[in-house]
C-alpha cells in the first residue's frame, strides 16, 4: 500500500505514515498470549522502522502508534473510549515536520519495544549482569523495582548502584 501512495506522499507538505500496532509487540515485555496478533504487530513495527529509514530523505515521518485497550468490536467492554484510542493517531499524523520518525508511541509517549539483552532465569545473575546499550550508555536492573533504567538514573534510595567494568559488559 506504501508503495501506491509513495507518489502522493511525497508530493504532500507534510507526509505521514502512522502504523496502529500493540504494546503487545513489545519485545521488552513480550510473553505469552495471542502469538499471531502479536508477530503481526512486531512485524509492523520493524517495517515501521525500515520505511522510516527508506523515506527519511523524502521527509516522510513514519511511525507506530498502540491505541491501548479500546471498547471497540475487538476490544471489548471495559476498555478507554474510542476518542481516546484514537488520539494517539491523529497526534502521530499531525507531528511537526521536525517530529520523531522510526518511533512507537502511546498517548504522545515513546513505547519501548525493543528487547533488552538476553537474559537468564537466575534474577540475581541478570541484575549484577549489566548490559551496553545504545551509545555506550550501562544499563541495570533496579534491584529495588527490577526497573531496566541507566545506572546513574534509579531514584530508589535503597537502589544497589554495581560497578561496572568493561569485562562486565556485553554488548546488544
Amino acid at each position: 500500500m506504501v508503495q501506491q501512495f509513495l507518489p502522493l506522499l511525497r508530493a504532500s507538505e507534510h507526509p505521514r505514515i502512522v502504523n496502529v500496532s500493540s504494546e503487545a509487540a513489545s519485545l521488552a515485555g513480550m510473553g505469552g498470549g495471542t502469538p499471531a496478533y502479536t508477530a503481526s504487530k512486531v512485524a509492523l513495527n520493524a517495517l515501521t522502522r525500515m520505511l522510516a529509514a527508506e523515506l527519511r530523505a523524502d521527509h516522510v515521518l513514519v511511525n507506530a502508534v498502540c491505541p491501548g485497550w479500546v471498547a471497540t468490536d475487538m476490544g471489548g467492554p471495559g476498555g478507554r473510549p474510542v476518542e481516546a484510542g484514537a488520539a494517539s493517531v491523529v497526534w502521530a499524523a499531525t507531528l511537526p515536520d521536525s517530529g520523531p520518525t522510526g518511533g512507537f508511541f502511546r498517548d504522545a509517549h515513546p513505547l519501548p519495544w525493543l528487547a533488552p539483552a538476553v537474559t537468564s532465569t537466575n534474577r540475581a545473575w541478570d541484575r549484577d549482569r549489566p548490559t551496553v546499550v545504545r551509545r555506550g550508555q550501562l544499563q541495570c536492573e533496579c534491584n529495588v523495582c527490577d526497573q531496566r533504567v541507566r545506572c546513574d538514573q534509579c531514584e530508589h534510595p535503597r537502589a544497589r548502584r554495581p560497578r561496572h567494568d568493561a569485562a562486565a559488559t556485553t554488548a546488544m
